[in-house]
């Protein structure tokens, strides 16, 4: 029983090791969609993971922010600086909203679909206003109009991602001095706790290098698999040919 035991454990353990160093590869890829395999790459992500920290996030969330602005507005010349900033009052907003995790979450991926078609309108647009409803204000206020009149705006295709973007940067001092009253949630001290825990693990696994020679060593019995599989094709059809 202990044997079976220690095995569920160790098996339980490697698998968090797995997930943990798999997100943490999957950050690094979507980063470089908008960075390219570059020096940026690294600085761009120790950043988003401060900046997750700093506004009570998680790391996929600012990730998702960052990396929706940046190929929606590739090749208009707006510094990583710049997105970042952006994601940082994104993510500041959001938690002023007050809004559950899930439901933040929920407001990023909408958010970040509607910038990805490169217009905030339709089913993204009312994600946003009824979920996170001071990020609503803060593009309405930065757009010189008011939370009413943005449907409207959605409607006229006047919403693009460079004009929210642009509304974003210009409200990021108010949304800072809003965010610096907030007392932090058990909540975003839970999500905090875990996400220290996912980017600890992550990085070990990556040291430790266990994670990518067992992805290997996996792909090595998938393969010989698909051989073994191919080869009984063969028999099996050679045979009732016969």
């Amino acid at each position: 029983a202990k044997s079976v035991g220690a095995i569920f454990a160790g098996l339980t353990a490697f698998t968090a090791l797995n997930r943990a160093s798999d997100s943490l590869t999957n950050l690094e890829n979507r980063i470089g969609l908008v960075t390219g395999r570059t020096k940026d790459l690294i600085a761009v992500q120790k950043e988003l993971i401060a900046i997750s920290v700093r506004t009570r996030g998680t790391t996929n969330s600012t990730a998702e922010v960052f990396t929706k602005f940046g190929k929606s507005l590739s090749g208009t010349g707006i510094s990583n600086r710049r997105l970042l900033s952006a994601t940082e009052t994104v993510q500041k907003a959001i938690a002023v909203s007050g809004t559950t995790a899930a439901s933040a979450e929920a407001a990023i991926f909408q958010l970040g679909q509607g910038l990805a078609s490169g217009q905030l309108r339709g089913e993204e647009l009312n994600s946003v206003l009824e979920q996170t409803p001071r990020l609503a204000q803060a593009i309405a206020e930065g757009l010189g109009f008011s939370v009413g009149e943005l449907r409207a705006l959605a409607e006229a295709g006047k919403l693009t991602s460079e004009k929210v973007f642009k509304a974003l940067i210009s409200q990021t001092e108010k949304i800072n001095s809003e965010f610096s009253t907030l007392k932090p949630t058990f909540e975003q001290a839970t999500t905090q706790l875990g996400e220290s825990i996912k980017r600890i693990l992550g990085e070990f696994s990556k040291a430790t290098g266990g994670t990518e020679k067992l992805t290997k060593f996996i792909l090595k019995i998938a393969d010989s698999l698909n051989s073994f599989a191919d080869d009984i094709g063969i028999i099996v059809f050679e045979t009732r040919l016969q």
